[in-house]
């Protein structure tokens, strides 16, 4: 794929695909200053396995490559981990046994957030927590809970300290 501006110059991307049609190779630029070089991994049946960055000389060899984020799935084929920058930071998630998200915990408990839901599987409460907030003024965990109607697929949001 190509752009071109005027008075600018001309900037490309090659995408490289595999026989399944998903992206293998992205690259942007190759063989310029600001190139960049995508590899994207999947399982064996087909999901995003890993995603990693490279920016030297045009390379097909993935072990040049950065690892920018990798996933895991459970038995549903739900991410149950995401790791990033070479699994410097991990998100793990839980489900119940309904397949909704239940508990996302990040490593270094960054931030992490938890669902209630009602039977239909609207969100009935969520509380978002971590050390993220530790700069702000308030750091306190945050608390919703949330109500609906018939009319508004949203009817109120409230916020509060405990739920």
């Amino acid at each position: 794929m190509w752009n071109i501006i005027a008075d600018f110059d001309t900037l490309t991307t090659e995408y490289i695909y595999n026989s399944q049609d998903q992206i293998t190779f992205l690259y942007y630029q190759s063989g310029k200053a600001d190139s960049k070089s995508y590899y994207y991994e999947y399982d064996y049946t087909g999901r995003l396995k890993n995603t990693s960055y490279y920016t030297g000389p045009p390379s097909d060899n993935p072990i040049d490559y950065t690892n920018l984020a990798s996933y895991d799935y459970n038995a549903n084929s739900q991410v149950s981990n995401q790791n990033f920058n070479s699994n410097t930071l991990e998100n793990t998630y839980t489900y119940n046994n309904r397949n909704w998200i239940t508990l996302m915990e990040s490593s270094n408990n960054i931030f992490n957030y938890e669902n209630g839901y009602f039977k239909n599987g609207n969100v009935k409460t969520q509380t978002l927590s971590g050390n993220y907030n530790d700069s702000f003024a308030n750091n306190a965990n945050l608390n919703f809970s949330y109500t609906y109607d018939k009319v508004k697929p949203t009817a109120s949001i409230r916020k509060g300290q405990q739920l």
